[in-house]
């Protein structure tokens, strides 16, 4: 869970008003990447979090299933797959992740950098 230490203390730095903003910028970008790798990788980063997940069910007795298929799905992913671990892997975990790469680069993309970088022209 080393991202969501690094989405927290990016969020700390974004808003604080001393900080150099090209510094916050090298921060989301490293947080970009670390999503990234983590979609690439989704397997082994998603079978931790899912196994504690699990061993958490079942200490308060609820079990692990995928929601039902059928041959036509309108209103959600629907996923062929052979356990709930897959799943839920595909269906929310690597979708999430799209959309907050996605987010990150809409909010965070090409002008902003551009300004970001004008930042040191401003005099105090």
């Amino acid at each position: 869970m080393k991202v969501l230490s690094q989405t927290h203390s990016l969020r700390v730095l974004l808003q604080d008003p001393k900080r150099d903003l090209s510094h916050g910028v090298r921060s989301i970008e490293r947080v970009i990447a670390s999503l990234e790798n983590m979609k690439i990788s989704a397997e082994e980063s998603f079978s931790t979090a899912f196994g504690q997940a699990e061993v958490i069910a079942k200490q308060i007795g609820i079990t692990s299933t995928a929601p039902r298929t059928c041959s036509r799905q309108a209103h959600r992913n629907d996923a062929y797959v052979s356990s709930a671990e897959e799943y839920y892997r595909q269906a929310i975990f690597i979708s999430h992740l799209d959309h907050f790469v996605t987010d990150l680069k809409t909010r965070f993309g090409g002008v902003l950098k551009d300004v970001f970088a004008l930042q040191g022209l401003i005099p105090q």
